[in-house]
């Protein structure tokens, strides 16, 4: 069996994702794990947080009242609500256009931490349908 260096799968789950969003069909965590012939779920899991992580560092300067606290809460709510029962999971691109709404706001790490998905600030840049919104809560 060859073994693939991390930043040649990261690449691969990166053209992958890339083809399917760009064809109007984003993939969910499993077919990218099947696509890439990944073991385990979490191995796509932690591909694909990382190239969020890689486009949120990337803007960062789009985002002048956010923190690393601040940066690092807004993801995992962010995967906290990719994983919730939604139709219409937020992109990587929604997840950007939200954090610049939080920095315009100053809004803190602690916002993000303490509250219920459903009241976290400015949460219609991430979840668009309204069914979506009552399925949190």
């Amino acid at each position: 069996m060859v073994r693939r260096t991390q930043g040649s799968s990261r690449h691969r789950v990166y053209a992958f994702v890339r083809e399917r969003v760009q064809a109007g069909m984003p993939p969910t965590i499993r077919e990218v794990q099947e696509h890439l012939g990944f073991r385990a779920v979490q191995s796509a899991r932690q591909h694909l947080e990382a190239l969020v992580a890689d486009a949120v560092q990337a803007h960062v300067g789009d985002f002048p009242n956010l923190g690393d606290d601040e940066l690092k809460a807004a993801r995992k709510r962010f995967w906290e609500l990719r994983d919730s029962p939604l139709d219409k999971k937020p992109s990587t691109a929604e997840l950007l256009v939200w954090l610049c709404i939080l920095s315009a706001r100053g809004i803190t790490a602690a916002d993000l931490r303490d509250r219920p998905l459903r009241a976290l600030p400015a949460i219609e840049a991430l979840v668009k349908d309204k069914d979506d919104l009552e399925v949190l809560g």
